[in-house]
């Protein structure tokens, strides 16, 4: 509980920095604080964060909840969907309503029991507070989370 609290405090301290605009170092500061919390089990996560767009509007605010939505979406492909692959992609968005794309991608089994819950509710309060969005798709060889900022 204690190793919890303390990646929870990290994220929020680390989320008060603006990164000068720049998602690839937001999401890098995201993932030395949370593949911590994965060493060790059978599930891996990998990044691709090289070709995330600079926003303008990093805020606090958003960098939070950017941590927020994430963090929720691989905890939840991991503990429901018993997913042993990860995979975190970022790209400059096709919405016109965003800058970015972060997509949270899985090889889990969630499928008969994807229903909407605490946390992916808490996921879209947290994206609307930030004017984005995020969206959820099961397939047949996992599940996608997409985060549009």
């Amino acid at each position: 509980l204690s190793k919890l609290a303390l990646l929870d405090l990290r994220l929020v301290v680390d989320s008060l920095d603006t990164f000068d605009g720049d998602l690839a170092v937001v999401l890098a500061a995201f993932k030395e604080r949370i593949t911590p919390q994965y060493s060790g089990t059978s599930t891996k996560i990998s990044w691709d964060t090289e070709r995330a767009p600079k926003i303008s509007t990093l805020r606090p605010e958003v960098n939070l909840a950017i941590f927020r939505i994430l963090q929720e979406a691989i905890a939840n492909s991991v503990r429901h969907g018993k997913a042993t692959r990860v995979h975190v992609l970022v790209r400059a968005s096709k919405c016109r309503n965003a800058t970015a794309s972060i997509w949270v991608l899985d090889n889990g089994t969630a499928a008969g029991l994807f229903s909407p819950g605490f946390g992916m509710r808490n996921m879209q309060r947290r994206a609307e507070k930030i004017c984005g969005s995020v969206y959820f798709h099961l397939h047949k060889d996992g599940s996608a989370v997409l985060l549009n900022v």
